[in-house]
């Protein structure tokens, strides 16, 4: 930007690197900067609406939307993107028909199949957003289809409570990833079905498959850098599973450990995750307070962080901000979230009481 300060695409891509690290306001000002040097560079209305949602400035984020579309009418992504803002405004019938102008284009584009799935989740509608995911499935071109669709399914039964249809969904997908000697995606899958098991209370269980993905990672030809993080990312997880079994002094050793570990890293999500550990932490010793301050510093684009400030706010005697951040939480509205949908069911069950 300094080199080429009137370059659209270096505005561009920083506007998606603050996305990515969830500043969004920076990130509005270099998109609105490249959109301004060029009016027509297309990819900067997407990130744009992107970001302008994550601040809650949605007529902002549709008018941005809109724009994109304007300017590439036939391609799938523009009608994808404009799609999931309605759906994380409740909108589900009209961000449906969004998807289907997307697969109209390009009946290929796999995402919007799985964005018409998820608006029929949140329509609590199950039995047709699985019907697609296995349609969908039974179509998919490679494993990374495959895998999306297995993915979303697994994500309608969490919200069914089918948790053993939910693990056999993702034993399903780690075969894939093992029958192509994928590490990633096989540690990946090991912690994801460790996070099921472990919102179930199933905490033994769930205490394996992290230690299967954390192994899985450890002996792989994967960077030492890639295993570090996996080893850091395991610290968050023991410290879960020895609070929830009563360990709570083992479980704040881990806490210590992982925040010095991830600052020094300098990994913002692993700092967020620390925070967020702390936080439950405070949360079981009832030191709300505390618990708001960590909650706070942790992933502000997660449901689950704002149920557990729900929480913490009911528990500080402040319903007002209780019940905005369960309403937050339970209408989060998020593409694909296994966190959603562990949390929304608690969420709309703490309103009911607030």
């Amino acid at each position: 930007m300094e080199l080429y300060p009137n370059d659209e695409r270096a505005h561009g891509f920083a506007g998606q690197y603050y996305f990515g690290q969830q500043n969004y306001q920076k990130a509005v000002d270099h998109l609105k900067q490249s959109t301004e040097i060029n009016p027509d560079y297309s990819s900067s209305y997407n990130m744009l609406g992107y970001s302008h949602r994550n601040l809650g400035n949605f007529d902002a984020a549709e008018e941005s939307f809109k724009k994109y579309i304007e300017l590439i009418p036939d391609d799938p992504n523009p009608y994808d993107s404009y799609a999931e803002l309605l759906m994380k405004l409740d909108r589900y019938e009209e961000s449906i028909t969004q998807y289907k102008k997307a697969l109209s284009m390009d009946p290929d584009f796999f995402a919007s199949h799985m964005g018409v799935s998820n608006n029929y989740i949140y329509m609590g509608e199950f039995d047709k957003a699985k019907e697609n995911c296995e349609a969908c499935y039974v179509i998919a071109k490679n494993d990374g289809e495959r895998r999306f669709a297995l993915f979303t399914l697994a994500v309608a039964n969490v919200y069914e409570g089918n948790t053993d249809n939910a693990i056999d969904l993702m034993i399903k997908r780690y075969g894939l990833a093992n029958a192509i000697r994928d590490p990633g995606a096989m540690a990946t899958d090991s912690a994801m079905m460790g996070n099921i098991l472990y919102e179930a209370g199933r905490y033994e269980e769930a205490k394996e498959k992290y230690e299967e993905s954390l192994a899985t990672i450890e002996v792989s030809n994967l960077s030492d850098e890639v295993k570090e993080n996996a080893i850091r990312v395991d610290l968050y997880r023991q410290g879960r599973i020895l609070l929830m079994t009563g360990n709570v002094e083992e479980a704040k050793a881990k806490a210590m450990e992982f925040s010095k570990r991830s600052n020094a890293a300098n990994n913002t999500f692993q700092i967020w995750l620390s925070h967020d550990l702390n936080g439950i932490i405070a949360l079981n010793e009832k030191d709300y307070k505390k618990a708001l301050d960590e909650f706070m510093n942790s992933s502000q684009q997660n449901p689950y962080t704002f149920y557990k400030l729900a929480l913490a706010y009911a528990g500080d005697n402040n319903n007002e901000e209780a019940k905005k951040y369960a309403e937050m939480s339970a209408n989060f509205n998020a593409l694909t979230s296994m966190n959603q949908a562990f949390v929304q069911k608690k969420a709309e069950d703490m309103l009911a009481t607030l």
